[in-house]
């Protein structure tokens, strides 16, 4: 019984001493229609990074801290990133991210792959409360270059780029990126769709 009181005891006085302020919630601030996917690229051949690609069609600079993009694939997996870090993304911009390494140009390690090898699925993006900003249907990705939707006179938005077999999608195998690397696509860069 002693023994019991003691632990019961020190339990309290643990908790006590453990007791902080919550941490504040991470939410960005997006509207629906404000930020759009706008280029996938995986299970390419020429280039061995995966990445997602969003635009900024808003009028003002978005920061993406606590934004989360869900992959929904084919085979069944569901992948959940957040944002961890406070990147503003500027009215009119895009932003490609994806699990690239620092030297990306000549990886001295094999790079993760976001899409591994897995045809159809969904891309969403996620803001405050699970509400969801955007979400792309692709059936099949590119062995060379990049699905990319609209292009600098016509950028993507939200209505066009729900499904990658229509609308505002284009396979991008042009030369493109740094060195002129054929069928790199234009992440971080306005499209070059038709």
């Amino acid at each position: 019984m002693v023994r019991s009181l003691a632990f019961a005891s020190l339990a309290v006085v643990s908790l006590t001493a453990c007791e902080r302020e919550p941490l504040p919630e991470i939410c960005p601030n997006i509207e629906v229609g404000d930020l759009v996917i706008s280029e996938l690229r995986g299970n390419n051949e020429a280039f061995a990074a995966d990445w997602i690609e969003v635009h900024n069609t808003s009028t003002s600079t978005i920061d993406l801290l606590g934004l989360v993009v869900r992959l929904r694939l084919g085979n069944g997996t569901i992948v959940r990133f957040l944002i961890r870090e406070s990147v503003e993304l500027p009215a009119g911009g895009y932003l490609a991210a994806g699990p690239m390494e620092a030297d990306w140009l000549y990886p001295t390690r094999e790079v993760p792959k976001l899409f591994n090898d897995v045809y159809r699925g969904y891309v969403e993006i996620e803001g405050c409360d699970d509400e969801v900003l955007d979400t792309v249907e692709f059936l099949a990705l590119p062995s060379k270059g990049t699905l990319a939707c609209g292009n600098a006179q016509s950028p993507p938005d939200i209505d066009a780029n729900d499904d990658t077999a229509t609308g505002c999608w284009c396979v991008d195998e042009s030369m493109g990126g740094p060195q002129l690397l054929v069928g790199f696509g234009s992440p971080g860069e306005p499209n070059r769709c038709p």
